[in-house]
């Protein structure tokens, strides 16, 4: 047997099984842009660490998605605990603590991180992936998604972690205009029936 024989035949080994992964992801990407285009609202806990001007800052958000509409409640730090934010897939956010509400019309030049979590579901819910794969996120292996718009004058991207099995999302870290504005950790998600 050749050397050329020798190599060949591991080397369509690989290729083979590489188109099987491929098979397998493209399967994982048009399961989850289904379950959220038909998903009817949500609830997750979120930890959030928000970039700004060279600052982080660390939150914990509750947040839910119910009828065209979302709501994220600020759980941590204590400081801040109690304020609410929310907004329509229309756009605009109003502002909420106590008695108090302030409605915010957005421009769409910069993006806070809260509006983040509304475009990271927009993109969930019908966009094409940019590019996507299995790798691992912790100890698990996990449905990696990329997608990427226009908004305003900037660009928004994100890379998302998924669960394969329930869709659920584990981890995204966000960018607008190419600069990274937040990571957000899901330690609970729980899909509405």
């Amino acid at each position: 047997m050749t050397l050329k024989r020798i190599l060949f035949i591991p080397m369509l080994v690989l290729l083979l099984s590489l188109a099987a992964c491929q098979d397998t992801a493209d399967a994982a990407v048009r399961e989850l842009t289904d379950y959220y285009d038909a998903l009817p609202g949500f609830s997750a806990r979120v930890q959030a660490r928000v970039e700004l001007d060279g600052l982080a800052q660390d939150y914990v958000l509750d947040w839910t998605d119910a009828e065209g509409g979302y709501t994220v409640t600020i759980a941590e730090p204590e400081a801040l605990s109690g304020i609410s934010m929310h907004g329509t897939e229309a756009g605009g956010l109003q502002f909420s603590y106590d008695t108090v509400t302030l409605a915010v019309e957005p421009s769409g030049e910069t993006l806070s991180p809260i509006e983040a979590l509304a475009e990271l579901l927009r993109d969930w819910r019908g966009s094409v992936p940019e590019s996507y794969g299995f790798e691992l996120y912790g100890e698990e292996t996990a449905l990696a998604v990329e997608f990427g718009h226009t908004l305003g004058a900037q660009v928004f991207s994100q890379r998302t972690w998924f669960s394969p099995e329930t869709h659920a999302p584990l981890a995204s870290e966000v960018y607008s205009g190419g600069a990274m504005l937040a990571r957000f950790a899901f330690s609970e998600f729980t899909p509405q029936k």
